[in-house]
Formats: C-alpha cells, structure tokens, sequence
C-alpha cells in the first residue's frame, strides 16, 4: 500500500513540474520583443520629415510678402551627415546646405554656410567632369573641407571605383576623386612554352596569359 501511495505522490510531482515547465515554455514564446525606436526608420525617411515639419524656424531668412516656407527638395548623405534642401514661399527659392546629428528620433540641424552655392558648383562641375548630357546627381558640401560632392558618369573610368566630381569652394575648380576601394591584383600566368613557326620559343603573357609568336 505505501509503495502504491509512493508512486502516485512521485506521479503528480512529475506531472506538476511538466505543467509548469510547459506553461513557462508557452509564456516565452509568446513575448515579442519590440525593435529599439528609430531602427526600421532610416536616416533619409526621419531628417527630412523633421526638415519639412520645421522649415520655418529652420530657415533664418523671412518669406516674403507674409507667406510660408514650405520644402521642395530634401537630399541628404548619411555616410557624412550632411545634406542640402531646396525650398520656396511661391514667389522667391532658397538653398541650404546643413550638418545634422540624429539619435533616434531626435534630430538636430546646423546650417552650413557655404561661399559657393550649389547651383554654381554644379555649372563648373558639368563643364569639367561629366560626359556631354549626363545628369549629376545632388551636390553634397563637405563643411570640413569646404568642397561640393557630385557623382555623375564621369569623363573617364577605373575598374573598382566610385568616382565624384569635386569642386573646391576657394578655388572653384573641380577634379575627379576616384575612391577606389583596392587595387587589381596582377596576373600571374603559367610558365610553360611553345614553339612557334620560327622554331623559337614564347612563354605566355598579357591579361589573358597568351603565346604571342614573333
């Protein structure tokens, strides 16, 4: 009789702790974690809102015949937290270069002020970098180095590299900054020959390693 009692006490144990067990699992598995605020929203997407929703305390000049600024353009570069906006009043249009610094969705902006504006920068860009009719993308002003960043299909080209036509502020001339990631590695061929015609003998060479005869 006691072993009987025995293993139903030890049964409802076993049975007790797999509920908990069980229930504690299902707990777990139904937790969803919510993303930190400001992940799934990039730079582009939280800096231009808050340029748009803030344009007139932004803009230091006033518009006009007592109407509102309001953006027409906004182009940022995140790699360098910088950016440019267009906006306008319906009578004049205004351009501003600016550095801003964003923690999550907080964000702050400085104005840049540049000598060369960028309609300027991009005239002595086309003329000097780009082919013929090609299209330059938005300049974006390097504070630091007093420059105007354009990429465009430039005139000339290199393997493994991601060139922009920058114009010095100071200067206002513009030269190519190829921002090459490396350099191709050189090609190693193999050292067998051949005879060629003349009964003398080559070895490969060139890019494609070929037997080239005299």
């Amino acid at each position: 009789m006691k072993k009987i009692l025995t293993y139903i006490a030890i049964s409802i144990v076993i049975m007790i702790v797999f509920i908990f067990v069980f229930l504690l699992i299902n707990r777990n598995s139904n937790i969803v974690e919510n993303p930190p605020v400001g992940t799934v929203l990039n730079d582009e997407i939280i800096v231009e809102k808050y340029i748009r929703d803030n344009v007139a305390t932004i803009v230091p000049e006033k518009p006009v015949l007592g109407g509102s600024w309001y953006i027409t353009s906004v182009n940022i570069n995140p790699s360098l937290g910088t950016g440019t906006m267009t906006y306008e009043d319906g009578h004049i249009q205004g351009n501003k270069s600016f550095s801003y610094i964003r923690n999550n969705d907080e964000v702050q902006i400085n104005l840049i002020d540049s000598i060369l504006g960028e309609a300027e920068a991009r005239i002595i860009a086309e003329k000097s970098c780009i082919k013929g009719s090609e299209a330059l993308s938005a300049g974006t002003y390097n504070e630091n180095s007093k420059t105007w960043w354009f990429d465009a299909n430039l005139n000339a080209n290199r393997e493994g590299c991601n060139p922009a036509c920058v114009v010095n502020e100071e200067t206002k001339t513009a030269e190519i900054n190829w921002r090459c990631t490396g350099l191709k590695e050189p090609v190693v061929c193999t050292m067998d020959a051949k005879q060629c015609p003349d009964g003398s003998y080559v070895g490969r060479s060139g890019p494609n390693c070929e037997f080239v005869c005299p």
